[in-house]
């Protein structure tokens, strides 16, 4: 029973805090250092913490993110995502989908199709790179300018599509102007033929929890057409903050 009470408080403590160090959680949660390396070593090799090789430090794995996301606690945030989606997939005609913050990674969770046809590989369950993807962009904007750029050099910016932007300079200066419009655009930097555009979705505290993302072929994708889906998309993420502020905080994160 004692073994079991640790794992689970070191399992919570890493939930709350962008990683830990096995000195960090053995003075935390006054247990020896040995047991806790013990139970750190058995949840990574198990996949359900992941070790930082250059910090040291531990952080939730994906395999444990995959399971609270079939908790009931999800099927709550569904509840909260899917009228609203819907609405804007009927009022747009196209696929929207909904992707939420986790350990600086944004997962898609959530996709309602439009009445368009459009042929895009499913994004469920895959993790958003950032500096290719509107969800993605979303999210670094609304980061300090300096841990933005910090987090691109250190993850790269590989090339997806021809169309992908590779320069640092050039997507910094696009975040200023997704600070300003209010959504970011994907101009098949992920996908050929697609242009996704995402709008921020805030949790209680104010900072972006998620993106809600509307999809759209290339040749519809024009200035007029992107400002009138935008209103549409800005106007349902702030229904979704409304709405989303009300959960337990459970329920707004897939850890």
């Amino acid at each position: 029973m004692l073994a079991v009470k640790r794992t689970m408080a070191i399992l919570q403590a890493l939930s709350a805090a962008d990683g830990l160090g096995v000195m960090d959680l053995s003075r935390r949660l006054v247990i020896h250092k040995a047991d806790v390396s013990r139970i750190l070593s058995a949840l990574e090799e198990l996949h359900y913490v992941v070790r930082d090789p250059e910090t040291g430090r531990y952080h939730l794995g994906y395999k444990f993110v995959a399971m609270a996301l079939q908790h009931v606690d999800r099927v709550r945030l569904e509840d909260v995502l899917d009228p609203v989606m819907r609405e804007v997939a009927k009022a747009t005609g196209e696929l929207v989908q909904f992707a939420i913050l986790q350990q600086e990674e944004l997962i898609f969770i959530h996709k309602v199709e439009g009445e368009k046809p459009l042929r895009v590989a499913s994004m469920l369950g895959m993790i958003a790179p950032l500096h290719a993807t509107a969800v993605g962009k979303v999210w670094l904007a609304s980061l300090e300018p300096s841990r933005a750029r910090a987090l691109l050099t250190e993850r790269g910016m590989p090339k997806i599509t021809e169309h992908t932007i590779t320069d640092l300079e050039t997507l910094m200066a696009e975040l200023d102007q997704v600070r300003q419009q209010g959504y970011a655009l994907s101009r098949e930097e992920i996908n050929p033929s697609v242009v996704g555009l995402a709008v921020p979705v805030f949790d209680a505290s104010d900072r972006v929890m998620g993106g809600l993302v509307v999809t759209l072929p290339v040749f519809e994708a024009s200035p007029e057409r992107l400002a009138e889906v935008g209103e549409v998309a800005k106007a349902a993420a702030h229904r979704l903050s409304e709405q989303l502020r009300l959960l337990p905080a459970s329920s707004t994160s897939p850890a």
